[in-house]
C-alpha cells in the first residue's frame, strides 16, 4: 500500500500515482481513510478524496512524484480525468469518445467558464467561446490557442434571444451539431453599491436582472441549442449552480447556506435545479444528460475574489459530467464530492 502521509498534503486529498507504485491498487490518506486507484489511458492514475487546495500544491506533488516530464505538460490537463466520491463513482477516464466533440460555454471569456473551456480543450473537444464582448472574447481565444486548444470565438448574450438563435445558426453552420452545453455565465445582487439583497430590502429590479441571465438565459440557450444537442451521439448539458441554490441546506439553521441571505441569487439558483431536473425529465430516453453542478465558493468577479478555491478547482466538476460516460447520471445536483441535497 502507499502511503500519501510522507508528502506535503496539507488540505489536499487529490494526487497523482505512478501504476506500478500503487502494487495493491488502493491508497491511504493522511486522516486514515482509503480509496481504490481508477486507471487511465495515460498510464497515470488518479484519486480522489475530495477538493484540491490548489493546483500549485497539485503541480508540486505532481512533480516530487516525477510525473511531469515535460514543462509543458498541465495540471489541469490531468484534472476531471476520474471522480470517486462516496455516492457517485464516475470513471470518466481521459473519454476518448468526447475527442473532436464541440463544446459551447457561456461566459468564458474569465474565471471558471475560462477553466471549463481550457479543461475540455485539453480533452482535444473543441470549445466555443460564448461571451457578450468581442474584444475579451477574442483574447480569451487567443490565449487558449496558444495552449493548443481548439478555440473559437462565439459572440453570445444570454438575455438577449437574438443573440442566442444567431449563436446556434452559427454552430449550425460551421458544425452541423453541438454536443456539449455549459450554461455557465452567472450574476449576482448582494454588492452593497446594490443597496442590499436581504430579502426585505432587495430591489426587485436587481432581483429581475440576476434571473435574467441566471435562469431565463439558461432556458432559452437550451431552447435555442436542444436541436443542435440532439444531432449529437451523447448530447451533455451542464448548469454551473451553486449549493446556495440548496433549499434543503438552507433549511438547516446551522448550515452556512441559511446565513447566507440573498434573494435574488439563491432563488435563482433554486430556479436552475429546478430547470435541470425539468429539461433531464423531458429528454430522459434520449442520449442527451442534464445536471447542474456547484463549483464551491471560488475566487472569481462575481464575489470580488474572495473565495478560497482557484477558478480552475471550480471547472473540475463541469468537465466531468460535461463528459459524463452513456451509463451516467441524468437530472442531478452534484459537486466534486457527489450528489448535493436538493
Amino acid at each position: 500500500m502507499l502511503r500519501a502521509g510522507g508528502i506535503m498534503l496539507i488540505d489536499v486529498h487529490r494526487m497523482l500515482v505512478h501504476a506500478e507504485q500503487a502494487e495493491e491498487g488502493v491508497v491511504e490518506f493522511r486522516d486514515g481513510t482509503t480509496g481504490p486507484v481508477l486507471k487511465h489511458l495515460s498510464g497515470l492514475q488518479f484519486l480522489e478524496a475530495a477538493a484540491v487546495a490548489s493546483i500549485g500544491q497539485l503541480t508540486t506533488i505532481a512533480r516530487r512524484l516525477g510525473l511531469l516530464e515535460s514543462p509543458s505538460l498541465r495540471v489541469h490537463q490531468l484534472c476531471g480525468l476520474g471522480l470517486y466520491g462516496a455516492s457517485d463513482t464516475l470513471a470518466m477516464m481521459n473519454n476518448g469518445d468526447f475527442q473532436g466533440d464541440v463544446a459551447l460555454i457561456t461566459g468564458a471569456n474569465k474565471g471558471i467558464g475560462y477553466e471549463i473551456a481550457r479543461g475540455l480543450g485539453a480533452k482535444k473537444i473543441r470549445v466555443l467561446v460564448g461571451a457578450r464582448d468581442a474584444g475579451r472574447g477574442q483574447a480569451a481565444v487567443d490565449q487558449l490557442t496558444a495552449e493548443g486548444v481548439d478555440a473559437r470565438f462565439v459572440k453570445l448574450d444570454v438575455t438577449d434571444g437574438g443573440s442566442m438563435q444567431n449563436a446556434a445558426a452559427q454552430i449550425e453552420r460551421e458544425f452541423g451539431r453541438l454536443d456539449i452545453l455549459v450554461n455557465n455565465a452567472g450574476i449576482g445582487d448582494w454588492d452593497a453599491n446594490l443597496g442590499g439583497a436581504k430579502p426585505s430590502i432587495a430591489d426587485m429590479a436587481n432581483v429581475r436582472k440576476v434571473y435574467e441571465t441566471n435562469v431565463f438565459g439558461p432556458m432559452a440557450l437550451t431552447q435555442a441549442m436542444l436541436p443542435l444537442l440532439r444531432k449529437s451521439k451523447h448530447g451533455r448539458i451542464v448548469n454551473v449552480t451553486s449549493s446556495l441554490g440548496s433549499i434543503t441546506l438552507a433549511t438547516q439553521p446551522d448550515s452556512p447556506v441559511a446565513q447566507f441571505q440573498v434573494l435574488g441569487y439563491n432563488t435563482s439558483k433554486s430556479a436552475l435545479n429546478s430547470m435541470t431536473v425539468q429539461f433531464a425529465n423531458e429528454l430522459k430516453d434520449t442520449p442527451i444528460k442534464v445536471n447542474a453542478i456547484c463549483p464551491g465558493y471560488c475566487a472569481t468577479d462575481l464575489n470580488h475574489h474572495s473565495g478560497p478555491r482557484s477558478a480552475a478547482q471550480g471547472a473540475v466538476a463541469a468537465i466531468q459530467y460535461a463528459t459524463l460516460p452513456d451509463d451516467g447520471p441524468t437530472g442531478g445536483y452534484f459537486n466534486e464530492e457527489g450528489r448535493i441535497p436538493w
